[in-house]
């Protein structure tokens, strides 16, 4: 087998098991995002939030739906592979004297995010409502149990296009944190290495530092597609929120603009913890494959 289809390989198991392993993370801002809907709230909290679920439904409950996110994964890691890594190696190919500019690299970075979210607006979408079944009328409740049962009733009962209501801004949060993360993280690895020097936890400084700015230009378009993708239809099949800018406008204006990043450390938490996870498992699964 090839060195690059085992590199491919091993980014799809990391990307899984460290997908996996954060998903109590994404449970909790989800219930914060929920709780601070319709109301200024400075602070929602994560840790009560999350005794109180394994309370009342055991540690296996912060899991719920973690079918979708080992699909969402696989297909995450697949087309990145597949669309960043061969626009990659064309433009490569195609100017050989010069490498190409981290703004490109950047730009079709957070395209390929774009694109896996979209794709995987189905699998979030049937996620996020597991994740807030409790906020749920309880006539609702049954239908959300698992995930193929919640993309069932999605498209019986709201239509098959609605699996991709909060679509774009769920390409829009990928697209700005992937352009960013991948802009920043050389700047601040540099900076850290000036003000450091040559310690041990530079990469992974650099990699929660990076999180941190891609999470501030992502956040408002995460908690965006929240409010979406939660909001179950009226009467008519009609909805509250009717777009990016109409649930921009209706949030900021109820909860106040700063009410956009609830949540905004449990996201923080779990896209640094990932990323480093990811990148200590590769090189561990590289080292395993080479012997």
């Amino acid at each position: 087998m090839s060195k690059d289809k085992i590199d491919y390989g091993n980014g799809i198991i990391a990307g899984v098991i460290a997908q996996c392993l954060t998903l109590p993370l994404d449970f909790v801002k989800v219930q914060q995002q929920k709780i601070a809907t319709g109301q200024q709230v400075e602070v929602v909290r994560g840790h009560p939030i999350l005794r109180e679920a394994i309370s009342k439904a055991g540690f296996p409950g912060v899991f719920k739906g973690i079918e979708a996110v080992v699909a969402r994964a696989v297909v995450n890691q697949a087309m990145r592979g597949n669309i960043y890594c061969s626009v990659i190696i064309g433009l490569s190919e195609k100017d050989r004297y010069h490498s190409v500019p981290m703004a490109k690299k950047s730009f079709y970075s957070g395209i390929t995010a774009a694109s896996v979210a979209i794709a995987c607006n189905p699998l979030d979408l049937a996620l996020i409502r597991l994740q807030s079944r409790n906020y749920l009328p309880p006539e609702s409740m049954p239908f959300y149990s698992n995930i193929l049962g919640s993309v069932g009733h999605i498209a019986k009962e709201e239509g098959f296009g609605r699996l991709f209501r909060g679509a774009y801004a769920n390409a829009l949060k990928n697209f700005f944190f992937a352009f960013t993360v991948m802009s920043t993280f050389d700047q601040v690895r540099e900076f850290y290495a000036r003000i450091l020097g040559d310690i041990s936890f530079i990469r992974e400084a650099s990699i929660m530092t990076a999180a941190m700015v891609g999470g501030f230009f992502a956040m408002p378009f995460d908690n965006i597609k929240t409010k979406m993708q939660t909001e179950l239809p009226s009467n008519g099949n009609t909805y509250y929120y009717k777009g990016i800018i109409d649930t921009f406008s209706k949030s900021s204006g109820r909860e106040g603009f700063f009410g956009l990043y609830v949540g905004n450390w449990s996201m923080w938490a779990r896209n640094s913890f990932s990323m480093i996870m990811i990148t200590y498992l590769v090189e561990y699964l590289r080292g395993m494959s080479q012997h």
